[in-house]
């Protein structure tokens, strides 16, 4: 009889851990192709094949990442990830993605735990069904596949230079598997363990932050647990108990804040200059356009271009975008009194998003796939839980059919989603296939698009096609008025056509170039022009000679 009791008592550890490990086994498999991708000019150039800084690893680098910011970010714990694929791998992309996928298969490990010990809790409180049914454990696995194998989650995973999204969300999510386990089981617990658990809560914090700054989302989260499905949040008194608690990780949040802005002064003035309320409607039309792309994720861009200052530009349509926002966040809030969850997750999914909406400016993009990394993780649970349950009411009620009908929806569904996923991580396999990609969606938008084509093309000894694609790049910049972009094109512009052997007209390109360059000179631009200005010598005396050889 004792021996059939144990067997009984570790039967959810073994679901548990069982349920979680075939998601993260299936998320490996799916991003396996990736491994034989190749870096590419977005970022990995400067993050990894030229950065000398992950070079090494010693006292000296680790110093060196935690003082100092590299390309307007200070994510010391991002650098040493690298820095250590570097030591093992050295620039063989091959380790750097295995790297990405493995974190990322980790974390859906993780929330797939952690959705067991959601759903665990939410059935407690109804009192509906066993915490262990097949409702759980179904919707557990279903709610991390969803998360992990969605197209969405391709740009953070095969994008080598995004190590710092996996590394951060793995951390965050882990913080918050420990702070939510730490609670199911909270009752009687001693208060050494109640100290580990709230120090290993901060340790994950620390590490998420300094591997992203989207981490400062955290605390809030947390909070947000608290109000549900844990209903520790009832009044003004039990919300400052609960913010008291958190204070530490106020702190962390709030230096992490200095250190990014302090990262990015530079970024946030090269930012396109855009009135606070067209961000906000930009911010907008965001939120509901990754709403849209997570149940229908087509035209997938690696690239998506600032529209620019739209309370002038394209007032009525993002006005409706905000119109949406308003109205979706209103209804959750009419039924909070009754229905919390609605209202919990769809503060989870504006919070964790919050930092990536642009309403502080950097770049030149309003919006890219990977922002959606973290905000996912509640996305997907309320997914997975309001699909399961739609399953499990529909067999409750005798209507068998339309539970096939719903079942097979969501397989086709999840088909759907996985053939969109293998069809995207090839587009990562290089600067060319990338760069073709946001070509196709945006033909004539995007210069940094022709011209990173152009210098793979050159690279890869394509002289024409590549001539074709800076041609472009130029029309693309002289049509948008980017004038400090012409000195760099026209240089490559040289650089193609001395090759193809016109060297005269590379003359008058690398001539152009010194005219818009502005500053000194690199050392590369004067020489190709004294260069080309010797053959263009040489090749005029051949051409007067001849003609003075002629009867």
């Amino acid at each position: 009889m004792n021996c059939l009791v144990e067997k009984t008592d570790f039967r959810p550890v073994w679901v548990k851990l069982g349920s979680a490990s075939l998601c993260s086994l299936v998320t490996l498999c799916v991003f396996a192709p990736a491994l034989t991708n190749d870096f590419v000019a977005f970022d990995d150039q400067g993050y990894i094949v030229e950065n000398k800084i992950i070079e090494t690893l010693d006292w000296q680098t680790i110093a060196w990442a935690f003082t100092n910011f590299y390309e307007h970010n200070w994510h010391p714990l991002t650098v040493l990830s690298l820095a250590l694929d570097r030591q093992i791998w050295d620039l063989d992309p091959f380790g750097f993605h295995l790297t990405n996928i493995l974190f990322h298969s980790a974390t859906v490990f993780i929330v797939c735990l952690l959705y067991m010990n959601l759903f665990e809790r939410l059935l407690n409180v109804k009192k509906e069904h066993n915490p262990w049914s097949i409702t759980v454990v179904g919707a557990s696995i279903f709610g991390a596949l969803f998360f992990g194998c969605h197209p969405l989650r391709v740009e953070s995973i095969v994008w080598a230079s995004e190590r710092k999204d996996v590394l951060c969300l793995f951390f965050m999510t882990t913080a918050i598997y420990v702070y939510v386990r730490f609670y199911v089981t909270a009752r009687g617990t001693p208060l050494k363990t109640i100290f580990f658990s709230y120090s290993s809560v901060l340790l994950f914090a620390v590490l998420a932050l300094l591997s992203k700054p989207t981490a400062v989302s955290l605390p809030v989260l947390l909070l947000i647990v608290d109000w549900y499905p844990f209903n520790r949040i009832s009044d003004l008194k039990t919300l400052l108990r609960s913010v008291l608690e958190k204070v530490p990780l106020f702190l962390m949040v709030l230096a992490t804040v200095v250190m990014t802005l302090f990262a990015q002064h530079e970024a946030l003035i090269q930012a396109p200059v855009v009135s606070f309320f067209s961000r906000l409607l930009i911010a907008c039309k965001a939120i509901t356009f990754y709403l849209w792309q997570t149940i229908w994720p087509i035209g997938l861009s690696p690239l998506y271009l600032h529209p620019g200052d739209v309370q002038f530009t394209a007032f009525t349509e993002h006005v409706t975008y905000a119109l949406v926002v308003s109205g979706w966040l209103l209804i959750a809030l009419f039924l909070s009194k009754s229905h919390k969850l609605w209202l919990a997750v769809s503060l989870f999914y504006l919070v964790s998003l919050v930092p990536m909406l642009g309403l502080v400016q950097v770049g030149w993009h309003w919006m890219a796939n990977r922002y959606t990394y973290l905000p996912a993780v509640g996305l997907s649970f309320f997914w997975a839980g309001g699909t399961v349950w739609l399953i499990s009411t529909a067999w409750e009620k005798g209507a068998r059919w339309t539970s096939y009908q719903i079942s097979a929806l969501i397989i086709v569904h999840f088909i759907f989603l996985f053939g969109v996923t293998s069809h995207l991580i090839p587009v990562w396999k290089n600067t060319e296939t990338l760069a073709t990609r946001v070509i196709t969606l945006m033909p004539l938008q995007s210069g940094v698009a022709y011209f990173s084509r152009a210098q793979y093309r050159f690279h890869h000894g394509r002289y024409m096609s590549a001539l074709d694609d800076i041609e472009t790049a130029l029309l693309v910049a002289q049509k948008k008025n980017l004038n400090t972009k012409y000195a760099s094109l026209y240089f490559l512009k040289a650089k193609i056509l001395n090759e193809l052997g016109r060297s005269e007209q590379a003359y008058l390109a690398m001539g152009n170039a010194l005219k818009y360059h502005t500053g000194s000179p690199p050392a590369a631009y004067l020489d190709l022009h004294d260069y080309l200005k010797t053959i263009s010598e040489q090749s005029k005396k051949r051409a007067d000679g001849n003609f003075e050889k002629q009867p």
